[in-house]
C-alpha cells in the first residue's frame, strides 16, 4: 500500500468559499475527475461513493480523487451519522439507492451530481435523507441552465444526460 501525501482542500471545502464554481473551471475539475474514472474503470474499480469530500482540490488545480476501494458497502444508509448519510445520497444513483448492483454508470451518475454541485452550489436534490433518496428515485433534477443563467449551452445537456434515472441513458464512459 503506497499513499501519496497531497495539500489541498476538499472540493466540498472550494465550493463553500465560494458558493459556486465558474463554468471554466467545473469543465477542467470534470475532465481530471472523469479521466481518474475512465483509469479506474479500466481496472474494473468503480468508486461507489464520489461525493465532494472525495475529491481533493490541490493548490496547483490537480485534481485527486480519494478512496476507490474494493467491496464498499452497497448499502446507502451503512454510516452511522445521519448527516453523512444524507450527503452521500445527495451523490448516490439510483440503482445504489434501490441496493441493484452498480458499475460504472453509478460512477458517471455521481459525477454529474457533482458537476451540478459545481455549477450552482448545491446537489441536484435536498431534503431530509427519505426525500432525497425518493428524488434521487423517482424525480427529474431541475436544469442546471434554470438554476444558473451563465451555463454553458453545451455543459446543461451533458449534465442532464449524467443524471439520466436508467444507467443504459447515460454516458457510455
Amino acid at each position: 500500500l503506497a499513499l501519496e501525501i497531497v495539500e489541498g482542500e476538499t472540493l466540498a471545502e472550494v465550493v463553500s468559499h465560494r458558493t459556486r464554481l465558474a463554468s471554466e473551471q467545473v469543465v477542467d475539475f470534470a475532465e481530471q475527475i472523469a479521466t481518474a474514472l475512465q483509469a479506474a474503470h479500466e481496472l474494473e474499480l468503480t468508486h461507489h461513493d464520489l461525493v465532494p469530500d472525495k475529491v481533493l482540490v490541490a493548490p496547483d488545480q490537480r485534481i485527486k480523487v480519494l478512496d476507490f476501494r474494493k467491496g464498499r458497502a452497497k448499502n446507502p444508509f451503512c454510516h452511522s451519522s445521519q448527516k453523512r448519510t444524507k450527503d452521500r445520497l445527495a451523490f448516490r444513483a439510483p440503482e445504489q439507492i434501490r441496493g441493484d448492483a452498480a458499475g460504472p454508470k453509478a460512477d458517471l451518475y455521481a459525477l454529474g451530481c457533482l458537476l451540478f454541485y459545481m455549477l450552482t452550489g448545491r446537489p441536484p436534490f435536498e431534503g431530509s435523507a427519505e426525500e432525497i433518496a425518493h428524488k434521487q428515485q423517482y424525480e427529474v433534477p431541475p436544469r442546471v441552465s434554470t438554476l444558473v443563467l451563465d451555463c454553458s449551452i453545451w455543459l446543461d445537456p451533458l449534465v442532464a444526460q449524467l443524471l439520466e434515472k436508467e444507467p443504459a441513458r447515460r454516458p457510455y464512459s
